[in-house]
């Protein structure tokens, strides 16, 4: 087949982004031509792509830049949906699939389980911004009028679009994330993490609490502090001074001066795999995530995984087999979660029990469940005329 994919840019450093260089891979390996149509932040990214690719698969593989006005958040989101139609007008693709805003899709995949849907769970309500505004109707346009399927990434975001959008009757489908096995199993992954755990001067039986984000603050980060703090009345000094807590990710986060001697604190880095070698239980309380990523990576790496249930990635977690679900981002439920990790037997089990579960969400898994949803709408798509004319106002049909 030949596939378009629509993403607002190229790149593997950002988890919704990262999901479409995997997904292209995937199709790739699996015989199809693929066309990405995007920006492209930097030009040694495509570069990277392509050496990661064999010599057929690069000549199936077609990246189709589009640029962008970014004076302004109202003119990029319209410069790009007007570029890639372009784009889409030039080509007779079997099946396109947007991760980005544009009219002239096929499949839609909003990331965040469509941008009203993220918005009204984050805010209360829905924002009324021009051009959150703009990306209302275009969803809007997409979801009632132009694509033949809606793919979310976890049942909350689906109960999420579900509510936002309460007249949909657009055939809606589950496809998780995937996670590349392959980066994250590295065979020095012992070496790894002796190397950083005797950097760090830990003890054989200390136990690493990982959080990854660029968010502390509405990952939950305050909490854990604050759930650190009341353990120390509520364990012995041998069993809390096991707990180590290591945070990676957010530069702007000031961490309290009392906790720079006892925990660790890292900025942003491209390969975050030595930290999650290095630990042994991922903290992650998010208040919102469509499905983070963090979940499976970290499973991949044989860490159990604490999180929330405003997690759509709790669709990957087994409770208390292979992760730890709380009800709410409070310091009193994530403390019982770290004293719960505390017992060394169940812990490894549950390592054990990540490392296999991560392996129903490997890249061959999840494309074949796109490939025979894209199978079962050319059919479809070839009968149907797409009318890829667009009128200016058409971007703002249905705002309101």
């Amino acid at each position: 087949m030949k596939i378009g994919l629509t993403t607002t840019s190229f790149r593997w450093d950002q988890g919704a982004e990262r999901f479409v260089v995997n997904l292209a891979k995937g199709l790739l390996t699996s015989g199809h031509e693929v066309h990405v149509i995007g920006r492209l932040e930097k030009s040694n990214i495509l570069d990277e792509f392509l050496e990661q690719l064999s010599p057929d698969q690069q000549n199936r593989f077609f990246f189709h830049r589009v640029k962008t006005i970014k004076a302004t958040k109202y003119l990029n989101l319209i410069t790009f949906a007007y570029a890639v139609h372009r784009v889409l007008k030039r080509h007779n693709f079997d099946v396109v699939q947007g991760f980005g805003k544009s009219l002239g899709l096929d499949v839609f995949r909003p990331p965040t389980g469509t941008h009203k849907a993220f918005l009204s769970a984050k805010k209360g309500k829905p924002n009324r911004e021009p051009c959150t505004l703009l990306e209302y109707a275009i969803e809007k346009r997409l979801l009632f009028e132009q694509v033949k399927v809606l793919v979310v990434n976890s049942n909350l975001s689906l109960k999420r679009v579900r509510r936002a959008y309460p007249g949909i009757t657009t055939p809606s489908r589950v496809i998780p994330n995937m996670v590349d096995l392959k980066y994250w199993q590295t065979e020095n992954k012992s070496g790894q993490r002796n190397r950083l755990r005797s950097e760090w001067q830990l003890r054989e039986d200390d136990i690493v609490f990982l959080h990854v984000s660029t968010s502390f603050v509405s990952k939950g980060v305050p909490e854990i502090l604050e759930a650190y703090d009341r353990l120390k009345s509520g364990l012995s000094p041998q069993q809390h001074n096991r707990i180590k807590l290591v945070l990676v990710g957010d530069k702007s986060y000031r961490i309290p001066e009392k906790y720079k001697q006892e925990i660790r604190i890292y900025p942003r880095t491209n390969d975050v795999r030595p930290f999650f070698y290095a630990a042994d239980v991922l903290m992650h309380p998010t208040r919102f995530d469509s499905f983070a990523n963090v979940v499976l990576e970290s499973l991949a790496c044989g860490l159990p995984v604490v999180t929330t249930r405003y997690n759509g990635a709790i669709d990957a977690i087994t409770d208390g087999s292979d992760g730890y679900i709380i009800n709410e981002v409070d310091a009193d439920d994530i403390a019982g979660a770290i004293s719960f990790f505390l017992d060394d037997n169940l812990r490894m089990e549950m390592s054990r029990s990540a490392l296999k579960k991560s392996e129903q969400f490997s890249p061959e898994r999840i494309t074949e469940q796109y490939v025979q949803l894209y199978e079962t709408l050319a059919p479809q798509i070839k009968l149907s005329k797409k009318n890829l004319t667009l009128w200016p106002w058409e971007l703002f049909k249905g705002l309101k």
